[in-house]
């Protein structure tokens, strides 16, 4: 004997029952957008909003003034860029190693350029990537020039990529350069010896402190004439000076 299975065939529901309609919405066939790598480094720049904060300060000798130090750039910038999915692959393409002169003591005091390439990589989509070329220098009487010169040039390519304002740019002036500089004690004006010659260099003592302009080194410049200065040692590059006021004959050592 054979049983067939009874099958049920679904019934509509009751059109008069409580029960509320069940409505069925097909799926978007638009997938969600990925953002690519300029939209992201887009975001980055608006989330910056043009400024970032400066947490240097320089001696009162130099004027007081803050300034944005590595460490303001690489924490606030470098958040950022790994909030918004951009990975940073830094490289040194070249580098060279001069001297540039000796404290006054005989050390010599060595200058370092490099040449940086940054590359920023969409980290959901590896194959889209773009590189950034700067070039950074620093000066040090030990063995740290070549590490001045990588983060001075890294500093600068990233307040420049993403418009910053607010640094210690050398090229700053007029009046957004005297509310951020303000002027240290002018030295007294020296006159030139009666024979017409310039005056002579005859200290430079480095202050131990760093550049805020190219991260090299401060020296203390004292003139045959009585004049001095604080002046970066990267005086090629970098036009950093501040006057300070010449101390008695009396007091000079």
């Amino acid at each position: 004997m054979t049983a067939n299975a009874l099958v049920t065939a679904p019934t509509a529901a009751d059109s008069k029952s409580d029960a509320p309609a069940v409505k069925t919405v097909p799926a978007s066939k638009t997938p969600a957008t990925v953002p690519n790598l300029y939209q992201r480094i887009n975001a980055v720049r608006r989330a910056l909003g043009g400024t970032i904060s400066k947490n240097g300060q320089a001696p009162q000798v130099m004027g007081g003034f803050s300034f944005v130090t590595w460490d303001d750039v690489g924490a606030r910038v470098g958040t950022l860029l790994a909030e918004n999915g951009i990975v940073t692959l830094p490289s040194m393409t070249a580098c060279e190693v001069v001297q540039a002169g000796t404290t006054t003591t005989g050390k010599p005091i060595y200058r370092a350029t490099v040449t940086l390439v940054y590359e920023f990589v969409n980290a959901d989509e590896p194959s889209e990537r773009t590189t950034m070329t700067w070039v950074g220098s620093g000066d040090d009487s030990g063995d740290k020039a070549i590490q001045k010169a990588a983060t001075s040039g890294s500093k600068y390519l990233l307040l420049k990529l993403f418009m910053l304002g607010g640094a210690d740019d050398a090229e700053r002036n007029g009046e957004d350069a005297k509310v951020d500089h303000p002027t240290a004690v002018t030295a007294t004006t020296k006159q030139r010896p009666t024979n017409g010659s310039k005056p002579k260099v005859v200290t430079k003592t480095l202050t131990g402190r760093g550049c805020p302009g190219c991260g090299g080194d401060l020296e203390h410049v004292r003139w045959d004439n009585g004049g001095e200065k604080i002046a970066c040692t990267n005086w090629r590059e970098c036009r950093y000076r501040e006057n300070v006021v010449p101390a008695p004959a009396d007091e000079r050592s």
